[in-house]
């Protein structure tokens, strides 16, 4: 889990609980795509994070069972969320020395896609 810095988010904490990482280490910058939902307690939504080229970040809205679409609107500016996101990510992935650019840092092809264990609730 990551957890976000938004200043102006009404006092809420904002978190990143990644489920899925699909990189490709052996370009110059890594590329690819990070999923999972980010929420504050109370509401999550699914995102999609594209690093390398182009970057963004996406925040899909969640269909409940009973019709309910759970979203952030007017709880926080979605820019920036959007840029956090991306921000966090890019300074987890990299800066913690986790995965390393360039083709002599590239892992083997067995272990390019790896998934993330979602966190067991206590």
């Amino acid at each position: 889990m990551i957890w976000l810095s938004l200043p102006d988010a009404a006092n809420k904490s904002f978190y990143l609980d990644v489920r899925d990482i699909l990189l490709d280490p052996e370009k110059e910058v890594p590329s690819g795509t990070i999923c999972g939902t980010v929420g504050d307690g109370t509401s999550e939504l699914w995102t999609e994070i594209r690093l390398g080229g182009e970057e963004s970040a996406q925040l899909l809205p969640v269909l409940h069972d009973n019709g309910k679409i759970e979203s952030f609107t007017g709880q926080v500016d979605e820019v920036l969320l959007q840029k956090e996101l991306i921000s966090s990510v890019k300074g987890y992935l990299f800066g913690s020395g986790a995965i390393t650019s360039g083709p002599e840092a590239a892992a083997p092809a067995e272990s390019r896609h790896r998934e993330v264990q979602p966190a067991l609730a206590a």
